[in-house]
């Protein structure tokens, strides 16, 4: 028994760390290391916005579909969390239907970070 709790006991303290590493990071040097998240972002699971991560103090986010049309777009200048939360809406400020999106991070310095999200209604 003691072998289970301690096996659970780390899981958790694992769990813990790997949060804080996702939330507390603070602002980062470069784009190297952006964490998009929930991805999948399921709504009908309570999720309700993408957090990007691991940012720079001055970011733009774009956000497409795959047939390339711009949903939404944000320069954040002064960013001092490196975070940047996007509330699934579309540049309308309607909510996004399912599907695959496609984003474009930039900075100042040139700097680009790419991916997909999964948003599933």
């Amino acid at each position: 028994m003691k072998k289970i709790s301690l096996l659970i006991f780390s899981i958790c303290l694992i769990t813990l760390l790997g949060a804080n590493f996702l939330f507390s990071q603070g602002v980062a040097a470069n784009l190297n290391n952006v964490i998009v998240y929930p991805n999948p972002c399921i709504l009908s699971k309570g999720h309700n916005q993408v957090i990007f991560s691991h940012l720079t103090e001055e970011v733009t986010i774009k956000i497409y579909n795959l047939k390339g049309k711009l949903i939404t777009d944000e320069s954040i200048t002064d960013n001092t969390s490196g975070m940047v939360a996007w509330d699934v809406t579309n540049n309308s400020e309607e909510k996004v239907g399912s599907g695959i999106y496609l984003y474009l991070i930039t900075n100042l310095k040139g700097e680009k970070a790419t991916g997909k999200i999964v948003i599933i209604r």
